[in-house]
């Protein structure tokens, strides 16, 4: 009588060459036994050879197709081969076997998930947890699933509840700080971090996390102080390297910022957070060779990663290579947790050739975002049965601009998802982007602006700043994006611009800024909350004569009144101002000013001062 005990303890022991050499013994005399076929096929797997784990597991599996044990280690196998469409096939039949096979339901939920496919992925995780509510897994699949669909409150949700039912185990810990970390919850992050064991508190994960830590209270000091710590425990880390690179950068020390990059490249295993950090590094000194060498490598190493879709996508977009370009940056989109309720109401997507019924146009991305693609509302018919989703901030602008158009707000939708059930179809409005560029000279009126300010308010605001014999100059200097760090206005450029007694400095900057307005003697409201009200911004903004902006927001808002704009890139500018132009191909009202020396913005500065005196002041003197 065959037993497979004696290859069970050699299989436990790792020894796999062993247990295969024996079980084809055996196979020799036994070659249509399933509990054999099964010991020797993942032997053989786990051994590096799959091909043969498979050969002998369809063997397996046309001897007995109801063996449940066969019919999981046979999918497990395909998928691997990367046959997900059989796996799946197999994963199904086992569940019909047995409706209760959380394994099966866990991994049907992983392979929909890498497929982007996530209201099915969800679903089968959810199952999971009907099973058994601690299943960790489906936990651990959810919180990614939510993480990439930009669900953030799931995403918390289920980060915390993976933490709570296994505080002890080192990935759910280092998930639930990292969560944290992302949502600005940095006390009660502090205080995990800190109160592990000491042995805990060296290991290179809690070390990364304590860095991102610093990195994200913009302790730059503490963060290159332990990230040294780091590098010295943990030379051959690529994610401490490049941090550290990050560091050195956001410091503007950029030669160490170089060395540590360097450091970094030929290091193995490197995550998805080390790739954007050496891309952002070589797109920020403007090296276009190795920026598109890391992000190809990226998106070849990590080929289910929307965000290196995206990267990479946009890298070809400021290139201009519009082809490849969208087609990449359309995965951007696979982010947006609206995705998973499009899927599930069966909402089809779009093209400009079907008939609708009742079409959803959803803005997307950033509030700066979603108002230059409002432009692209040219494009359709709007008495039809069209409706808008947007920033709920954004409502006023949108009535008082689209008078015909009917208004839904992203809260709107959210709050209530059974709205989705009267729509036939959608479209992100950010698509039409591609057509813009490919049709812009045909299609678009090329209007100076889109977006109407509120006629009072703009009155209101050139009552309260006018300054006899001067002109009005709005001013945004800031952004609070740690990966934008670089667009930042200095003192010595804020300077430079007040210093001139003809320019009335007008605030267009969120955010609390009140030293740097009084220092600079730039006028603001404060009873206005920039970013919520944005109908009173836009009111400012139109009581500008002109407007001198960063890379932010206040630019796409600028450019939709027609306000003439100076816009200041850094070397490692977004791609949709493109490489080497000067003019924006989005908003007829916008020059672009390029940074010559990194870290630099002084012969910028005095250009466009010089250049508003020259079109403004001069043309006009008191």
């Amino acid at each position: 009588m065959l037993t497979i005990k004696p290859l069970l303890e050699f299989y436990n022991k790792k020894e796999f060459k062993k247990v295969i050499e024996i079980g084809n013994q055996y196979l020799n005399k036994y070659p249509s036994d399933c509990n054999l076929l099964n010991i020797v096929s993942l032997a053989y797997a786990q051994d590096g050879e799959l091909n043969k784990a498979y050969s002998i597991l369809k063997k397996a599996y046309n001897i007995n197709p109801l063996d449940e044990v066969t019919i999981y280690n046979f999918a497990k196998v395909s998928r691997e081969q990367g046959l997900s469409k059989d796996s799946i096939t197999l994963y199904k039949e086992l569940i019909k076997l047995n409706p209760t096979n959380i394994q099966a339901k866990n991994n049907l939920g992983e392979i929909y998930l890498a497929q982007n496919q996530y209201s099915i992925a969800e679903q089968y995780f959810l199952e999971c947890l009907n099973i058994s509510e601690n299943y960790r897994l489906a936990l651990i699949g959810l919180g990614e699933l939510y993480s990439q669909t930009n669900n953030r409150v799931k995403e918390s949700y289920m980060i915390k509840k993976l933490y709570d039912f296994y505080p002890k185990d080192a990935k759910a810990m280092y998930a639930y700080i990292n969560n944290l970390i992302k949502n600005n919850k940095f006390d009660l992050a502090e205080s995990i971090i800190f109160n592990k064991p000491e042995k805990d508190k060296i290991s290179l994960e809690m070390m990364l996390l304590k860095a991102d830590l610093f990195s994200k209270k913009n302790q730059l000091d503490d963060m290159e102080n332990i990230l040294k710590k780091t590098i010295q425990n943990y030379s051959k880390s690529p994610d401490a390297n490049v941090m550290m690179a990050m560091c050195k950068l956001r410091k503007f020390e950029f030669s160490s910022a170089e060395k540590f990059i360097n450091m970094a490249i030929p290091l193995k295993d490197k995550s998805e957070d080390t790739y954007k950090n050496i891309h952002f590094y070589y797109s920020s000194v403007c090296n276009d060779k190795e920026c598109l060498k890391t992000l190809e490598e990226w998106h070849d190493s990590y080929p289910n990663s929307s965000e290196a879709h995206v990267c990479l996508g946009a890298h070809h977009l400021a290139n201009k290579n519009f082809i490849k370009g969208f087609e990449l940056y359309g995965y951007r989109n696979h982010q947006n947790n609206l995705i998973v309720h499009l899927q599930k109401n069966n909402i089809k997507k779009w093209n400009q050739n079907e008939p609708y019924n009742e079409l959803l146009i959803l803005t997307e991305q950033g509030i700066g975002d979603e108002v230059m693609f409002i432009k692209f509302l040219e494009y359709f018919d709007l008495n039809s049965n069209i409706t808008l989703c947007a920033n709920e901030r954004l409502s006023s602008l949108i009535k008082r601009s689209f008078e015909s158009i009917k208004f839904l707000s992203k809260k709107e939708l959210l709050e209530n998802i059974t709205i989705l059930k009267s729509f036939s179809h959608y479209i992100f409005l950010g698509d039409m982007s591609e057509e813009f560029v490919n049709k812009r000279n045909i299609i678009l009126t090329n209007k100076d602006s889109y977006l109407l300010a509120d006629k009072k308010v703009t009155y209101k605001y050139r009552k309260m700043f006018r300054e006899e014999n001067k002109i009005n100059v709005g001013l945004s200097w800031h952004t609070e994006n740690k990966m934008r760090f670089l667009s930042n206005l200095q003192k010595k450029d804020l300077n430079y611009i007040s210093s001139n007694k003809s320019i009335n400095l007008i605030n267009l900057q969120y955010g609390n800024h009140i030293e740097t307005m009084n220092r600079y003697n730039i006028k603001y409201d404060n009873e206005v909350d920039y970013m919520q009200n944005l109908n009173d911004l836009f009111g400012i903004i139109n009581c500008c004569d002109c407007v001198i902006t960063i890379d932010n927001c206040v630019a796409h808002f600028a450019g939709s009144l027609g306000i003439e704009t100076y816009l200041i890139l850094s070397k490692s500018a977004d791609w949709r101002w493109f490489k080497n132009t000067t003019k924006s191909i989005w908003y007829n009202n916008i020059t672009v000013y390029r940074q010559d020396i990194l870290g630099s913005y002084e012969s910028i500065i005095e250009t466009i001062v010089k250049d508003i005196y020259c079109k403004h002041i001069k043309k006009n003197p008191s």
